[in-house]
């Protein structure tokens, strides 16, 4: 993309995007697989990021070769400890995450949040980490039949606004959030929670793949440079996603 004039939405995933979840996430599932005797492997918990409910309990099954119904609980105890986490301020927004939210928000662009979370939870860590006012729609893992890298989850909040892929923009951080957004066809700025490999570089559509940045910060600079040239419109949608 080589200007921004016609940009009327940015979407952005949540977890390891907006919030500095992941590494909370990480410590509940080492805590509560310690009791099935599992020492889960760094490479195993990435693997995780970004990817849904069911592909991840399918993972816990077969480290802790444990049932369903377990796993369910397992699941449960993350997510104590997760909430716990949160209400005692150990859970940060990512680094520049506020600054590019009111930054757009003064350029009157529209913020949505597309992730592969349960609503519960992602709304818990939007209104703890200040985010939800400046949402103007969001939508969770248990609304779309194929979660992220299929890319329904963007297709999906492009139809509610009624835009186009070109209208809009996608901030991810991992891989399977990446594959999703340019599958969908929407130029996606990368903000990776880790560095991908060349193998998983080679699958991505570079026509659409915006580049790696470091932080937020960097995101929101890269846009500034060409703020000159956005077109500030937006008009309420009377088309929404039901």
């Amino acid at each position: 993309m080589e200007t921004f004039k016609d940009i009327k939405l940015v979407i952005f995933d949540l977890d390891g995007t907006l919030a500095d979840t992941i590494y909370v996430y990480h410590d509940g599932w080492r805590k509560e697989l310690e009791k099935y005797n599992v020492d889960v492997s760094q490479e195993t918990l990435n693997s995780m990021i970004g990817q849904t409910s069911d592909h991840n309990n399918k993972v816990l099954m077969n480290l802790a070769n444990c049932s369903e119904k377990e796993v369910q609980d397992i699941m449960k105890k993350r997510d104590e400890y997760f909430y716990d986490q949160l209400k005692t301020g150990n859970v940060n927004e990512k680094n520049g995450a506020m600054s590019l939210i009111t930054s757009l928000n003064e350029s009157e662009i529209p913020i949505a949040v597309a992730t592969s979370s349960p609503e519960k939870r992602a709304q818990t860590i939007l209104d703890t980490l200040g985010f939800s006012p400046y949402v103007s729609y969001a939508i969770y893992g248990e609304q779309v039949k194929q979660g992220k890298p299929d890319p329904e989850i963007y297709l999906k909040v492009l139809n509610h606004f009624c835009l186009n892929a070109e209208q809009a923009i996608v901030v991810e951080d991992s891989f399977a959030g990446l594959l999703a957004g340019t599958q969908a066809k929407i130029s996606t700025f990368f903000v990776p929670e880790i560095s991908l490999t060349n193998s998983q570089l080679s699958k991505v559509d570079n026509e659409y793949f915006e580049g790696t940045f470091e932080n937020l910060y960097d995101v929101k600079n890269y846009i500034g440079k060409l703020q000159y040239q956005v077109h500030i419109y937006f008009k309420k949608s009377q088309c929404h996603a039901k």
